[in-house]
């Protein structure tokens, strides 16, 4: 909704049927649900000035979570998604300027550390990055980094915590770098996310989680376009959360309609 020049509103309704998506216990994401994904009112007028606000319920911007792959429950939760999404009702301001955008977030979020009062805003974080495309040349290129003061509060985590009742003993930061290269149909992302100090859940030390996702492919425009691409990813330390050590997965995006796309693809963990 374009309320004026400097505002807007957005929400966004998801529906999910998570059959047959990555499960630790029979009784996380195994429900069918519909919800309200996201709710963001924006204040922003691009032609006035390269800064904006942000305030609602939002996936805060930390990696990119690029993948070539479906990304569905049923079909493929990316490493990086599981680790690193996180949804929360936050505050955001950001600028964006000649391809470079910058921005810095604040949230009360749902994992506290064992003694802390919910009632403060304790979480926050930051993301920047560059983004650049020549259309003459057929090249796009997406370089950035983020940080979060508390990877725990990630979507996946948080269910895994509560699930099992437990506590965060201290809040443990997360950091995350990606890069996406495209160049006349070839194409190369590389995500990497971690955890900047050991998580502590209960006097357990379940060490410094990490991820990456490594995909690379080509557009060849046929018949309609399609699109290969082939994807390596992997963990350390994330045992306890149910990720694969390693993945390996090949995946074909057709075109058959417009703004239509078959998707064909394996995976192996």
């Amino acid at each position: 909704a374009e309320v004026n020049d400097w505002v807007n509103a957005e929400m966004v309704l998801l529906y999910e049927d998570p059959s047959g998506a990555i499960q630790i216990y029979d009784d996380i994401k195994d429900e069918t649900n519909f919800e309200v994904d996201e709710a963001v009112i924006t204040i922003a007028n691009a032609e006035v000035t390269p800064a904006f606000l942000k305030a609602g319920k939002m996936y805060v911007p930390f990696g990119a979570c690029l993948t070539h792959f479906p990304d569905d429950p049923g079909i493929d939760s990316p490493l990086t998604l599981l680790l690193g999404e996180t949804n929360e009702k936050a505050l955001l301001i950001g600028a964006e300027l000649e391809g470079f955008t910058v921005s810095a977030y604040a949230f009360n979020g749902d994992v506290e550390e064992k003694g802390s009062d919910d009632n403060y805003i304790e979480s926050y974080g930051f993301d920047a990055n560059y983004a650049f495309e020549d259309e003459t040349q057929d090249m796009d290129l997406l370089v950035g980094g983020s940080y979060i003061s508390n990877i725990a509060d990630s979507d996946w985590t948080e269910e895994v915590l509560d699930h099992l009742s437990l506590e965060i003993d201290d809040y443990a930061g997360g950091a995350a770098a990606y890069l996406h290269v495209g160049y006349q149909g070839l194409f190369f992302d590389a995500e990497y996310m971690a955890a900047t100090d050991h998580v502590d859940v209960m006097t357990t030390d379940m060490g410094k989680p990490a991820v990456w996702n490594l995909e690379a492919g080509y557009n060849y425009n046929w018949w309609r376009n399609l699109e290969i691409a082939l994807q390596y990813a992997g963990s350390d330390d994330c045992g306890s959360l149910e990720l694969p050590r390693d993945r390996y997965g090949i995946n074909f995006n057709q075109e058959i309609f417009d703004n239509t796309v078959l998707s064909v693809g394996y995976l192996y963990d």
